[in-house]
């Protein structure tokens, strides 16, 4: 089962099993306005040279993040930087990540009926 939501700017497709919660993240960089339908999430092309390199297209959509939280609520992640740095436009936009991996435990804790809240949110380690 595959879902897709928004938190913030970042477009999350949501695939679940029956031990872990696997995501794969997207920056969203703005809005379609014209042609209609307006209101359609752009994202930047994987590889983009230029701003006007985007898509509504999810999977042809340059990926951010992706990984997968467990059961237990141990966590994997990918940051798709590879080939430069992240960038942050100020503050609020830096700490997003903290707000959006505090969202996915959430997802998580949701949608997957073996998650141990006990385990995976008491600081056991």
């Amino acid at each position: 089962m595959s879902i897709l939501e928004r938190f913030e700017n970042y477009a999350i497709r949501v695939n679940l099993d029956s031990h872990n919660v696997g995501f794969e993240i997207k920056r969203i960089y703005g809005e379609t306005v014209e042609p209609p339908p307006a209101g359609l999430w752009l994202y930047q092309i994987e590889g983009a040279v230029c701003s006007s390199d985007d898509t509504t297209d999810f999977d042809a959509g340059e990926k951010f993040i992706e990984g997968f939280i467990k059961w237990d609520g141990c966590s994997n992640w990918s940051f798709h930087t590879e080939d430069c740095m992240a960038h942050f436009c100020g503050r609020k936009d830096a700490t997003s990540i903290g707000r959006l991996l505090d969202r996915l435990f959430d997802i998580t804790k949701e949608r997957l009926a073996t998650y141990d809240t006990h385990l995976a949110e008491d600081n056991w380690r």
